[in-house]
């Protein structure tokens, strides 16, 4: 069976695991969208057609029997760190909140590149899985480390091959992925009925 896992982020961690090989045989790397206007409904708009097409290369290329992504941020962060909703929040604000957290107009992009990405699922492989941060970060050994970091050395002592170019989040967001693709092998009720039906 053929797995296709999406971190959906301005930076979308994939990757490509076929459960017949080695788990290290895993494929991962990272969409990247940039936008050539500096308006911001055109940014938008740009955005949103360059992932639509990336992930359609990139579901016609890997073929997978399915596809699990990362749920959809449901809340923005306020100046204090807390979680408030998107709507409650300032919508216009362009930077990301200084609490750490993303901002309404970056959760409203991440959004709309989730639904492009779960639609393009849909229609090409029509099998589909969305999993909570919450449970893939399970199947990782806990350390005092933040997640990103754990995602790179658990693919690290999978001998999972990351991007080499790139920046350190650049390739967590692929590790991300790849951790997301094994949680399904090995967690999806759905994956296990495949692999039987196969």
């Amino acid at each position: 069976m053929r797995i296709l896992a999406l971190d959906v982020a301005t930076n979308t961690g994939w990757a490509i695991y076929d459960t017949a090989a080695h788990i290290s045989a895993i494929e991962c790397g990272v969409i990247t969208v940039s936008s050539q206007d500096s308006a911001a409904t055109a940014a938008m708009r740009d955005k949103r057609a360059a992932f639509d097409e990336e992930v359609t290369r990139l579901h016609n290329r890997s073929r997978p029997d399915l596809v699990v992504i990362e749920s959809p941020l449901a809340y923005i962060k306020d100046n204090r760190g807390a979680r408030r909703a998107p709507l409650l929040a300032g919508a216009g604000a362009a930077e990301d909140a200084p609490g750490g957290g993303p901002n309404a107009r970056a959760v409203l992009l991440l959004n709309q590149l989730f639904a492009i990405a779960e639609t393009i699922a849909r229609h090409k492989a029509g099998r589909v899985i969305e999993v909570r941060p919450q449970s893939w970060q399970k199947i990782m050994p806990k350390t005092a480390d933040d997640t990103k970091r754990r995602s790179l050395q658990f693919c690290h002592v999978l001998r999972i091959a990351l991007p080499e170019k790139g920046s350190r989040e650049l390739r967590a967001n692929a590790a991300d992925a790849a951790v997301i693709a094994i949680w399904a092998a090995r967690h999806s009720q759905e994956a296990k009925y495949l692999d039987r039906a196969a």
